[in-house]
């Protein structure tokens, strides 16, 4: 193998493990800001207690006794944890299928109440993972046609 070849295969791959790590970074990144937003609306509508009629949002209250009222969400063992006062509050990501058989991936946020019992709201991220998906893929085609670019350049400059 040349040493011109050796150089424009170290340039090109060292170009590639660049653009794929920040990629890498982009995405994630971008999800940390959509679901911080997600997270800020969620906080908001615990405290307020009333959600966007806009929204696809739901609310649930659990007593300390298990008594629920509101939307019909699942609960948790820990969500059960935070009702009985012991534990904290919390987010996390559920997939729940509704009666109808329509499935939703939530964002949840759980929190103790002052007076005993737990709120969770919880957000359907289809908006969010159908934005992810959009920002994926032209995160991989620009990386991509940029990877090319760059292997066809250091292969013209070797």
């Amino acid at each position: 193998m040349s040493f011109r070849l050796r150089l424009t295969l170290f340039a090109a791959a060292a170009i590639a493990v660049t653009v794929t790590a920040s990629s890498a970074a982009l995405w994630i990144v971008a999800r940390h800001e959509l679901l911080g937003q997600v997270d800020s609306a969620l906080v908001t509508q615990a405290h307020d207690g009333h959600p966007s009629p806009f929204s696809r949002t739901f609310t649930e209250l659990i007593r300390p006794d298990g008594d629920r009222t509101g939307d019909a969400l699942p609960v948790t063992k820990q969500m059960t944890a935070v009702a009985t006062g012991k534990g904290g509050q919390y987010f996390s990501e559920a997939n729940v299928k509704a009666t109808n058989g329509e499935e939703f991936h939530l964002r949840e946020f759980v929190a103790p109440l002052q007076e005993g019992g737990a709120i969770v709201t919880a957000q359907d991220l289809a908006q969010t993972d159908s934005t992810l998906s959009r920002i994926k893929l032209w995160i991989v085609l620009i990386g991509g046609i940029a990877i090319a670019l760059a292997a066809a350049l250091a292969a013209f400059v070797a």
